[in-house]
């Protein structure tokens, strides 16, 4: 009699062991999945935000007049020799909107996109905020296009997924003080 309840305590612990590891390995799994997600948003955003931030320090460039022609909070338009090939070229940045599903409800995002005289391709997808803001050589803000001396971008943008039925979001902001508008 004996032997069988350590036969049968065996298999219970056994089973005991079974199932932590099983938890443990899902909750490693669900972590990774987080993790990676967060990951690509954080890529993404990073690799778009390292062209915009080029695109805006380098405003003006070989114009020498005033460069922005619109100085809006989700618009901003300037002209720039973007390709350094002498002729200038108008740039435009600008958002529009997409409608989406997430977690099975419909959303609105936005896409930012870039025009180089008129030739466009979107940026940055799955925008939840963006907003442009203008500083004058006194530090104020302005959205007198001649009189823009610096620019914040706030920017905010969702994963296409969900995570436990969370919402991913990574945001970024930065300020450039484009060196050819102090001119």
């Amino acid at each position: 009699m004996g032997a069988i309840l350590d036969i049968i305590g065996s298999y219970v612990f056994k089973a005991a062991m079974v199932g932590i590891i099983l938890a443990t390995s899902i909750s490693l799994n669900d972590v990774m999945v987080e993790k990676g997600q967060v990951t690509n948003l954080e890529k993404n955003l990073n690799v778009a935000m390292s062209v915009l931030e080029w695109d805006l320090r380098n405003i003006g460039y070989n114009y020498l007049t005033s460069a922005i022609l619109v100085a809006q909070s989700n618009e901003l338009q300037y002209y720039a020799d973007v390709d350094n090939n002498g002729s200038i070229e108008t740039v435009r940045y600008y958002l529009t909107a997409v409608s989406t599903t997430l977690a099975g409800e419909p959303v609105t995002r936005y896409e930012l996109v870039r025009t180089v005289n008129g030739v466009g391709n979107t940026t940055v997808q799955r925008i939840v905020s963006l907003e442009f803001s203008y500083q004058d050589a006194s530090g104020n803000a302005t959205t007198v296009p001649s009189s823009v001396r610096g620019i914040k971008v706030n920017i905010t943008v969702d994963s296409p997924v969900t995570v436990d039925d969370r919402i991913l979001t990574a945001s970024r902001d930065f300020t450039i003080f484009p060196a050819n508008l102090s001119l």
